[in-house]
């Protein structure tokens, strides 16, 4: 994405980002940024636990595919950072719905059923009759969010989805 915008760097080496590239990459006050330097280019990407932990998060969401035999995506604050089902190509890296981050910042497990659910990416076709969403919270921190799909009730797979978001959140660096 290109946008023409010139910024100077102030005294203390400061750059403010334009505030239409804050509002499209959901970058918010006080969140942290990874800065790198590549073939002379300087690099800016809002920095996410989940994907930090990514090798480990994964296995961790094969499991609990495998042990409920429902689709599985984990996400950070802002995208899809992996899916474990048949909407993998759809669902990984897109941006995710206004409704879900509010859901995730509410900070509280939530069960939504039938006409209750909610898209959770950008094209999210819907196709499961129940979200058992999960935040991931880090010290005090939201770091991502664990979401659950089935067709069943997801209470039955309640336990499983809490063990593995203790594992995730006990991989958290915060």
């Amino acid at each position: 994405m290109q946008t023409g915008i010139i910024r100077r760097i102030d005294e203390l080496g400061r750059i403010v980002i334009p505030k239409e590239i804050r509002r499209t990459l959901r970058l918010h006050e006080g969140d942290e940024m990874e800065i790198t330097v590549d073939d002379g280019c300087l690099m800016l990407r809002k920095f996410s636990e989940i994907e930090n932990m990514r090798h480990v998060a994964k296995e961790v969401v094969r499991s609990l595919r495998e042990f409920t035999a429902a689709e599985v995506m984990v996400c950070d604050n802002t995208q899809v950072s992996f899916y474990e089902g048949g909407d993998r190509k759809i669902a990984e890296g897109k941006i995710i719905t206004e409704q879900l981050e509010k859901i995730l910042l509410s900070k509280k497990y939530t069960l939504l059923m039938d006409d209750k659910r909610v898209p959770l990416y950008e094209g999210d076709p819907i196709n499961w009759d129940c979200q058992v969403i999960s935040p991931i919270v880090a010290q005090g921190d939201l770091v991502g969010g664990l979401i659950l799909l089935t067709n069943k009730n997801g209470n039955e797979h309640l336990g499983y989805v809490n063990l593995a978001v203790k594992i995730l959140t006990s991989l958290c660096t915060k």
